[in-house]
């Protein structure tokens, strides 16, 4: 969406935050499907061990920060666009300036976020006790 400016750019943004949405609720059984598993593994695993419980406040951790940061950046980007596709945006400068400062900002959550499913595989895979 940055390297398509005006009414193009603004429906790339808006086409993914509606992908955003549908994804946000297979992520949303990502969770569900592993209490599942771990109930279901009978005495192998249980919700006391280090690598279960430490993966869900990751996962929680992720999400939160999905839902505060990611997700309303997304939507004053989106509303910004929108602006600025308009007939006569307030302060052009000034908006084009809060795009780039939510896009940094939501570009380091994404980082955080990256940084919190490796370290989530990395439970799931070596399983410390």
């Amino acid at each position: 969406a940055k390297q398509r400016q005006g009414p193009e750019g603004l429906a790339i943004s808006e086409a993914n935050y509606g992908v955003t949405g549908i994804a946000e609720v297979l992520i949303l059984l990502v969770p569900v499907s592993g209490l599942v598993l771990v109930w279901a593994s009978g005495s192998a695993w249980a919700l006391s061990d280090l690598w279960v419980w430490l993966s869900i406040a990751l996962y929680a951790a992720a999400f939160a920060v999905s839902r505060a940061v990611l997700m309303p950046g997304h939507r004053r980007i989106n509303g910004l666009l929108t602006e600025l596709v308009g007939d006569s945006p307030n302060d052009p400068a000034a908006q084009v300036a809060e795009v780039d400062r939510i896009g940094r900002t939501m570009g380091m959550a994404g980082g955080a976020l990256n940084l919190l499913l490796i370290a989530i595989v990395v439970l799931m895979i070596w399983k410390p006790v």
